[in-house]
């Protein structure tokens, strides 16, 4: 039993009364009574700036209601739902997922499938060597552009491998600076300084000690400024790091291999060929470590089952087929990704059966609502049906059909086709099922005739 008393509300100037749980209780009233003010007042229980709008015009005193004890949600069947709730353009009412479907038996059922999907979601969690192989590859990849055929460009980093001379293949001109370019903490820093120094030699002597330049200055200084540029040193530099920690990755020989490239005078069509491979290879890989990651992360809905096949299976490592990469650490890596891909497709075929069982509960729930409805509509003499069109959680609607004609159509625009009488009696049997949806406290029914 709910013990209610209302003060100052519009003219109610107070007002005691009880609700019996578990019962309909009607409060009957003439027109003016307050009948719709005792409702808002009690939708209005838990945000008094919204009571204060009720505040009578007989007392100086704020609007007041208390209930005892409290209900914890209250849905209410007014004008405002009918207005709000139901008949937007050409949906019947929003959400028709959670209003229609979402019953226990499908919860139960869905409740199965998403231990399937956890168990999927468990065997690809990230594999520290793995999370650390996708950054570094990632970050390698990153210095390179490409073309729209998919080939390197000179743009990126290709640019300053293809360079003849270069931080790994110094000209004998410039032996002197061997200890400064060598220097692979400081090299690019000391380039840019150099560089810059160089704008300041107008004196012929050093800019740094002011001392007298040699002859073989100004040779040394054009020969400098054609192959050592900060930003392509560095880029250079950079990939070079980043091989290096890519080395225990590798296959030993494929690995000393591309240095020597690097280092050696190396013909351009040589290096091109061979980094645009080094590329390929590296890029498959990284896209079936991101394929596996996002699949990890993502939340998969029903639709998603089809194209689950597809997929895991994208997420196979064709290993025999990769040339650069060796060693035990690579081989663990891939065998482990292997393996729990193996043990997806296996996961799959029981996904399957209980999607097959939860889309039997699905269609036996709407064809349950669907002709519940309908047959309510034609009870009531009103030409119009409803149809539950759902494939999953986020993919659901409902059409209104005439059915003035042996073609039934769907109804756009409904609000401007039902009448008065028709729009509330068709508004009462969806807040039926609205109200189950939501699994409210207590429900006010405003007037509902």
């Amino acid at each position: 039993m709910y013990d209610i008393k209302i003060k100052n509300c519009n003219n109610i100037t107070i007002g005691y009364f009880k609700i019996c749980s578990e019962k309909l209780n009607i409060k009957y009233g003439i027109n003016g009574t307050g009948k719709t003010t005792i409702s808002k007042a009690i939708d209005y229980f838990s945000n008094n700036d919204k009571l204060q709008t009720l505040r009578s015009f007989y007392s100086e005193e704020p609007a007041s209601i208390t209930i005892t004890p409290t209900f914890n949600n209250v849905l209410i069947f007014n004008e405002n739902f009918v207005n709000q709730v139901v008949f937007k353009e050409s949906e019947v009412i929003g959400n028709p997922f959670e209003v229609f479907i979402k019953t226990p038996t499908y919860d139960l059922r869905k409740g199965k499938l998403d231990k399937h999907l956890a168990t999927l979601r468990k065997l690809m969690e990230e594999d520290i060597k793995v999370v650390e192989l996708r950054d570094t590859l990632s970050k390698l990849l990153g210095k390179f552009t490409t073309t729209t055929s998919r080939k390197l460009s000179k743009k990126g980093a290709l640019g300053s491998l293809l360079s003849k001379k270069n931080l790994y293949n110094i000209p004998t001109q410039l032996a002197s600076y061997r200890p400064f370019i060598s220097d692979t903490d400081n090299n690019i820093n000391w380039i840019a300084w150099k560089t810059q120094g160089d704008k300041f030699d107008t004196i012929n002597k050093c800019p740094f000690c002011a001392e007298p330049l040699p002859q073989t200055h100004k040779e040394q200084t054009e020969i400098f400024s054609q192959i050592f540029k900060k930003s392509d040193s560095q880029k250079l530099k950079e990939v070079m790091d980043l091989l290096e920690s890519l080395k225990v990755y590798l296959d030993p020989i494929q690995f000393n291999m591309l240095i020597s490239y690097i280092k050696r005078d190396t013909p351009e069509d040589t290096i091109q060929l061979v980094f645009n491979k080094l590329y390929n290879e590296f890029d498959v890989l990284l896209k079936k470590f991101d394929a596996m990651i996002n699949f990890g992360k993502k939340q998969i809905a029903i639709a998603d089952i089809s194209s689950l096949d597809a997929q895991i299976n994208n997420m196979e490592i064709p290993a025999k087929l990769l040339v650069y990469f060796g060693g035990n650490l690579i081989i663990g890596i891939i065998g482990r990704i292997n393996k729990n891909v193996k043990d997806l497709k296996a996961e799959v075929g029981k996904i399957k059966e209980e999607m097959g069982s939860l889309k039997g509960v699905m269609q036996a729930t709407i064809k349950e609502s669907q002709d519940d409805i309908n047959r309510f509509l034609k009870t009531a003499g009103i030409n119009y049906e409803l149809e539950i069109q759902a494939e999953d959680e986020n993919n659901s609607k409902t059409i209104l059909k005439q059915c003035f004609s042996t073609k039934k159509t769907d109804v756009s625009n409904i609000r401007n086709h039902l009448s008065w009488g028709e729009k509330n009696v068709f508004s009462l049997i969806l807040f039926m099922y609205y109200a189950k949806s939501q699994n409210p406290d207590l429900i006010i029914s405003d007037d509902p005739i």
